[in-house]
């Protein structure tokens, strides 16, 4: 038996529902924060008017982030009505994507568009009394990149099985970069980082016992890092390293310092 028309559209319209709610509860696709860059939120498949909230907090003192360093990003969302809430959170300067996410909570948050954003996941999007949070590791980029904003797109569902009645929300928070007088809590060994550029391996060399040595990519993600090193000259193995600019960080008991390296 022939089935008609308005059955198959209406079949096809539960199917997009369902899609819809199933991306939602397993994450944000991606580039829906609200930021500049991705220039797009929740609200497009939802249809709903954006509201602004303040919900987005970190440890970074007033005197800004230390470049290399990682701190903690915090997403606290208020909604009374939500059923389930969901979000996506970003950082960027005035030129691109900036700093590196980790997640320290895997079983409610994970990666997302291509790494520069953290989302929900399903275990993660209950809230209670009408509350939920968020947490997640960032590491700040090279020095030099100056202010950074994060941003972050919020979904508050009202859980009646269609993308009908739900709210937005955005969030961002702004920090800037510390001076160089403002970091009075990191000492400046002399500390030796040969040969440069380098190819296959560098060194690094202190007046004294090297703790640890950690290398950053341009974005200031860590990409390799020696801890209990207890020695005052080390060699860093470059062979699995793609050409181009390199931040090493290294660690004494006299305090840290940061070398850029050119690999070739």
């Amino acid at each position: 038996m022939r089935k008609s028309i308005p059955f198959i559209l209406l079949a096809l319209s539960l199917g997009l529902i369902l899609l819809s709610n199933t991306m939602y509860n397993s994450g944000s696709p991606g580039a829906k924060t609200g930021s500049p860059l991705d220039g797009a939120t929740c609200a497009q498949c939802h249809n709903s008017t954006v509201s602004s909230a303040e919900w987005i907090s970190t440890n970074i003192p007033e005197s800004g982030y230390v470049p290399g360093q990682k701190y903690v990003i915090s997403l606290n969302v208020s909604d009374a009505t939500a059923v389930k809430i969901g979000f996506e959170l970003t950082a960027e300067s005035t030129v691109g994507k900036q700093g590196a996410f980790s997640i320290t909570d895997d079983a409610r948050t994970k990666l997302t568009n291509v790494n520069k954003s953290v989302t929900h996941k399903s275990a993660g999007v209950a809230p209670v009394d009408g509350k939920i949070s968020w947490n997640v590791e960032w590491t700040a980029p090279i020095s030099g990149t100056g202010d950074i904003t994060f941003y972050a797109a919020i979904n508050g569902a009202n859980g009646n099985n269609s993308t009908s009645g739900d709210k937005i929300y955005t969030s961002k928070h702004t920090v800037k970069e510390a001076t160089k007088n403002a970091v009075t809590h990191l000492k400046t060994p002399n500390i030796s980082v040969y040969p440069n550029p380098a190819h296959g391996f560098f060194f690094v060399e202190s007046q004294v016992d090297i703790e640890s040595i950690t290398v950053f990519d341009i974005s200031g993600k860590a990409i390799t890092q020696l801890d209990k090193i207890g020695e005052s000259k080390t060699q860093v193995n470059l062979d699995n390293y793609k050409p181009g600019l390199y931040i090493v960080k290294t660690k004494t008991k006299e305090g840290e310092k940061a070398h850029k390296i050119q690999l070739f």
